[in-house]
């Protein structure tokens, strides 16, 4: 039931600011477009970009900065759980189901404590922090996700950077694998950084340097800038000829 609770306090009325406590519980609260006229404005971008189809309870507090004596301006964190049947990013080729979402939320930060979802039958765990500025083109991310036993396919590998996405693609697999992948966006006015880690689960390969297609390809593949990087990677020709001697 959907359901909100309010309890406040307002000191120093004939004063120029006065001071203000609110605190805030909602249940259930619908994640469209009314919530989206609530949020400040440098979250609803943000907001915009995700396409959800759930609800979201919250707990937060808002309240004046400073003291009596030197009022500052009007602050807030708050605590939110959504529930989504449905996510998608507008950045990212995916769209995620059964989500559960823990987030923190204040004026300059995002923290995604915790994320849970599934990318088909995969499960996809993420967590991370977004640092906001009043401009959305000075966002800096750090996020980190995991999804295992997921399809490596043409969707899945397009959430790497070009660079990295190039270098899988090359390899032509076919199979499941699990992912780890992390995306930081620097302070400076560097490129966002993108890693990934690949512990292939028995996929089919065949590069295109390589002029032998394999099979049951196990072991560990880190991507990391330009720069590929294999730990215990083993195989089995996937043409038996490959290993039968000449004549």
């Amino acid at each position: 039931r959907r359901r909100v609770a309010v309890n406040a306090k307002v000191t120093g009325l004939a004063a120029k600011k006065p001071l203000v406590y609110v605190d805030v519980e909602a249940a259930n609260v619908p994640l469209d477009a009314t919530l989206e006229r609530a949020l400040p404005p440098h979250y609803r971008e943000s907001y915009r970009q995700l396409e959800a189809d759930g609800t979201a309870d919250m707990q937060a507090r808002v309240f004046s900065t400073g003291d009596a004596n030197a009022v500052g301006s009007i602050g807030y964190v708050a605590q939110v759980v959504c529930k989504s049947r449905s996510l998608r990013l507008e950045q990212l080729p995916i769209v995620l189901s059964d989500v559960v979402a823990e987030v923190a939320v204040s004026p300059d930060s995002l923290n995604i404590k915790r994320l849970d979802g599934r990318y088909a039958q995969s499960p996809v765990v993420a967590t991370g922090e977004v640092r906001l500025a009043r401009d959305t083109k000075s966002r800096r991310y750090h996020v980190k996700a995991t999804a295992q036993d997921v399809p490596i396919d043409g969707t899945t590998i397009g959430l790497l950077s070009k660079p990295l996405a190039e270098q899988l693609l090359a390899f032509c697999p076919q199979g499941n694998v699990n992912l780890a992948l992390e995306i930081r966006t620097p302070d400076s006015n560097d490129p966002t950084r993108y890693t990934a880690q690949v512990d292939c689960l028995g996929l089919k390969i065949n590069h295109d340097r390589f002029p032998y297609p394999l099979e049951n390809v196990r072991g560990t593949l880190s991507l990391a800038g330009d720069s590929l990087t294999l730990k215990n990677v083993t195989a089995s020709p996937a043409d038996p000829c490959q290993t039968e001697p000449s004549a």
